[in-house]
C-alpha cells in the first residue's frame, strides 16, 4: 500500500550474483616423495628396522615383498647385499670377532649405497650386540683383543649413559686402575654431560700413565683447554703427564690424594707435593719458613713452563 492508500506489487530485488569460488589447483608432487606416496614407504620402513635389528632374512622378505607390490625402487637396489653385510656380522663368532667386524662397519666396509644415518644405526646396533657377548663371557673387565673395554665399543654405539656405567664398573673391578679405560670413562661421562667427572677422570688417568691415553678418542673439552695452554707454557712433555697439576693451578679441578715415591714419574712427585702443600696451608701446618721451602721443592721438580703458575701460589 503507497501513500494514497492503494495495494501495489513490489518485485523483491534479485539476489546478487555468487562470487566464484576459485580452487587452487593441487601442488605439485615432490619427485624425491613419490615412493612415499605410492604406499611403498611401509616396506622401506619394514627393511630399515630389519637391517637396525641386524636380521638378514627379515630384510629379503621385505624386500621381496616391496618388488611384489612395487616393483623395483632405486633406494632398494642394494638390498640384498645389505642382507650379505648383515649374515657376515651375524656369524657365530666370538665376542671379539664380532667386535672387529662390528668396528670395520663404516670404516673399511659398509651397506653399499644406503643412507648414512642407517649405516651408522647399524654399526651402533652391531657394536653394542658385541660388547654384551663380551661382557656376558667375561664379565666388567670384558675386553677387546687390543684391550679396550667392552663399554668402549657402547660409548661409539652412542649410548653414552650405558657405557659410563659399564666404564665405571671396568674401572673399579677388583680395585683395576687403567689409565686408557679412565679416559674413555672420562669421555663417556663428557658425552653425558658431565665435565667434572670427566676432567677427574682424565686427571687420575694422566697420573697413572699418561702415555696409555687414547688421544684420538679424546673430545673432552677441559682436556682439550689444557693441553692447549700445555703448548702456550711450552712444556716439554705433551703426553698430558702434568694435565693433573695444570688442572689443580688453574683451578679447574682440585688434586685428590696422590700417593708418590722416590722412584714415582717426577709429574707424580710434583702432584703429590702439590696437594701436600695444598693441605697443610688450609690447615695453618705450615710457617713462613716451611711455606718457602715447600714451594723451592715444587719448583725443583716442575718443569720451567710451570714454574710462574707455582710462583703464585698463596
Amino acid at each position: 500500500m503507497n501513500l494514497l492508500g492503494v495495494w501495489e506489487r513490489v518485485i523483491p530485488a534479485a539476489d546478487p550474483e555468487p562470487t566464484p569460488v576459485v580452487v587452487p589447483p593441487p601442488p605439485l608432487v615432490d619427485a624425491r616423495q613419490e615412493e612415499l606416496l605410492a604406499g611403498a614407504h611401509t616396506l622401506r620402513v619394514r627393511i630399515e628396522e630389519a637391517c637396525t635389528a641386524l636380521d638378514a632374512s627379515a630384510v629379503r622378505e621385505a624386500h621381496a615383498a616391496l618388488l611384489s607390490q612395487f616393483g623395483p625402487q632405486a633406494w632398494a637396489a642394494q638390498a640384498g647385499a645389505w642382507a650379505d653385510e648383515l649374515e657376515w656380522l651375524s656369524e657365530p663368532l666370538s665376542g671379539n670377532e664380532r667386535a672387529s667386524r662390528a668396528l670395520l662397519l663404516g670404516a673399511t666396509r659398509g651397506l653399499r649405497d644406503a643412507p648414512r644415518s642407517l649405516v651408522e644405526s647399524v654399526r651402533a646396533a652391531a657394536l653394542k650386540r658385541a660388547a654384551l657377548q663380551l661382557l656376558a663371557a667375561h664379565g666388567p673387565q670384558a675386553a677387546t683383543a687390543d684391550g679396550r673395554p667392552a663399554g668402549y665399543l657402547v660409548l661409539l654405539s652412542g649410548e653414552v649413559e650405558l657405557a659410563r656405567e659399564l666404564l665405571l664398573a671396568a674401572c673399579e673391578a677388583d680395585g683395576n686402575l687403567n689409565a686408557r679405560w679412565l679416559g674413555y670413562l672420562g669421555e663417556a661421562a663428557w658425552r653425558s654431560g658431565d665435565g667434572f667427572v670427566a676432567l677427574q677422570a682424565y686427571c687420575r688417568a694422566s697420573l697413572l700413565d699418561p702415555g696409555n691415553i687414547d688421544q684420538e678418542c679424546l673430545t673432552c673439552q677441559p682436556v682439550l683447554e689444557l693441553m692447549d695452554l700445555s703448548d702456550e707454557l711450552e712444556l716439554s712433555d705433551v703426553s698430558l703427564s702434568h694435565l693433573a697439576v695444570l688442572a689443580e693451578l688453574t683451578g679447574k679441578h682440585p688434586l685428590r690424594e696422590v700417593e708418590a715415591s722416590a722412584s714415582s714419574p717426577l709429574a707424580v712427585r710434583l702432584a703429590a707435593q702439590l696437594c701436600g702443600y695444598r693441605k697443610a696451608r688450609a690447615n695453618g701446618a705450615l710457617d713462613e719458613a716451611a711455606r718457602i721451602a715447600s714451594k723451592r721443592e715444587l719448583a725443583r721438580l716442575a718443569p720451567v713452563g710451570l714454574r710462574e703458575l707455582l710462583r703464585r701460589l698463596s
